[in-house]
């Protein structure tokens, strides 16, 4: 599966509540998209998503922490909003 269809079936796994499925598709990208990179967060996040979904909130929080230094305006953002929450 190509890095395009894994990230539509990720997304399409998210929104049928099929977390361990999204994060199945999205950890072996993991490998070759570090954090710093764009497409490296952005896979992050959705497996932050997939993380919560499943209730593993510290799994959840521990990759949210990774992106907050991120050179993306956007995904610090998107960090610290989701960290807001899990650690209220």
């Amino acid at each position: 599966m190509n890095t395009a269809s894994a990230i539509k079936a990720a997304e399409g796994a998210l929104n049928k509540g099929e977390y361990s499925y999204c994060i199945k598709l999205i950890e072996p990208l993991l490998v070759n998209y570090s954090a710093e990179t764009l497409k490296g967060a952005q896979f992050r996040l959705l497996i932050v998503t997939a993380h919560i979904g499943i209730g593993n909130e510290q799994k959840a929080i521990e990759t949210c922490r990774l992106l907050l230094n991120h050179k993306e305006t956007n995904i610090r953002q998107q960090s610290k909003q989701i960290l807001s929450i899990l650690e209220s």
